[in-house]
């Protein structure tokens, strides 16, 4: 007779895999993109239950969530920096100044294309 070497579905592997691909999808917000991503870690590091090796949906998982979690912070700093550097840090502080200055730049560039049409 032969045994079946097949293993058990682990839940919480592909759980962390699902959650590591949602945090990937979630980059641009960073909120979504730390809490799914702190999520498919935590999942992927329980699906070892007493064993000593992650499965390898886990491993996936936890590779994905990382590099999303990654992404989404130096993004994150990445354009906070640019719009100190552009508006200036008095008025990135300051909503208000912020939104006037996003408009002014906005109106400026409207009025800087060139209007579409035929040159007849």
């Amino acid at each position: 007779m032969e045994q079946s070497t097949s293993t058990k579905p682990n839940p919480m592997a592909m759980f962390s895999l699902i959650l590591g691909i949602t945090s990937f999808l979630f980059i641009l917000n960073v909120y979504y993109a730390l809490f799914f991503g702190c999520m498919g870690i935590l999942f992927a590091v329980l699906s070892r239950g007493s064993g000593l090796k992650m499965p390898d949906k886990a491993v996936g998982g936890f590779a994905v969530s990382v590099v999303a979690i990654t992404l989404s912070v130096v993004l994150t700093i990445a354009s906070f920096y640019l719009m100190i550097r552009l508006f200036g840090l008095e008025t990135a502080t300051d909503p208000e100044a912020l939104r006037n200055a996003v408009m002014d730049l906005y109106n400026r560039m409207l009025n800087d294309m060139q209007a579409g049409g035929s040159a007849l």
